[in-house]
């Protein structure tokens, strides 16, 4: 989708405001009753899958055929990847070792999706109740999702996390950069933003360089990462603190 909504302007603001007020509300629920955690993650697993298929049914019944550059290689797939198998997979290995990129590659792509929403934010300027604002609707809700789901790992105590599992964050997040380039490089797209880079920023550097570019987008993905993984421990470090 190409920008016409202002960045900051009242349709974004107003979608975050909306977005924040959901994932709050549902956090306050799932502490309030305490469902099975088991259960949760498999609730979070379907929804990214359903959501996930009816934007894909959308656009195909939209445009007659399967819509490529929607191929499950942007940054936001990987939550389609990552909670099936923390769902689903009985190895605790396995999910200790998914859990570091589940919370904070996850949450990063839910974050960065929604306060720079040029690809999602649709083509009118206000959140009517229209068909071009189907896809926006779907959007927001998906990516406020992943911010919901990945703050849940952590304040249900599935996650614990600790300094040396950002290895295991940048292992799986460098697995799917890498998937990405090679199926950018074979379909000619631009997943994870890697080689065209519409809507990124830093796109500018394409011009300096390509391979430059994409080494820049990929050190700034891996560095994001260190800082939400750091900043998280420092909050939950002060939050021990104080509660002692």
């Amino acid at each position: 989708m190409l920008l016409s909504a202002a960045l900051f302007g009242t349709k974004h603001i107003s979608g975050l405001i909306i977005v924040v007020t959901l994932v709050i509300i549902g956090l306050w629920l799932l502490e309030k009753y305490q469902p099975r955690k088991e259960r949760i993650l498999i609730i979070f697993a379907v929804l990214f899958l359903v959501l996930e298929s009816i934007k894909i049914v959308f656009l195909w019944v939209k445009t007659g055929n399967y819509p490529q550059n929607h191929l499950p290689f942007h940054l936001c797939s990987l939550p389609l990847y990552m909670y099936p198998l923390i769902a689903f997979v009985k190895s605790e290995k396995v999910k200790q070792f998914i859990y570091p990129a589940a919370y904070a590659t996850v949450l990063i792509g839910g974050f960065i999706a929604l306060l720079y929403p040029v690809n999602i934010i649709g083509e009118t300027d206000n959140w009517a109740l229209v068909k071009d604002n189907f896809l926006p609707y779907l959007s927001f809700v998906f990516h406020g999702l992943m911010i919901l789901a990945p703050i849940y790992l952590l304040r249900s105590g599935l996650y614990k996390i600790t300094f040396p599992k950002l290895r295991e964050a940048y292992i799986v997040s460098v697995i799917f950069m890498v998937m990405a380039i090679i199926v950018n490089t074979i379909l000619d797209q631009d997943f994870m933003l890697l080689n065209y880079g519409n809507g990124s920023p830093f796109q500018f550097i394409i011009e300096i360089n390509q391979i430059l570019y994409t080494v820049t987008m990929i050190l700034l993905g891996l560095l994001a990462i260190l800082i939400f993984h750091s900043v998280t421990i420092l909050i939950v470090r002060i939050k021990n603190y104080v509660t002692k």
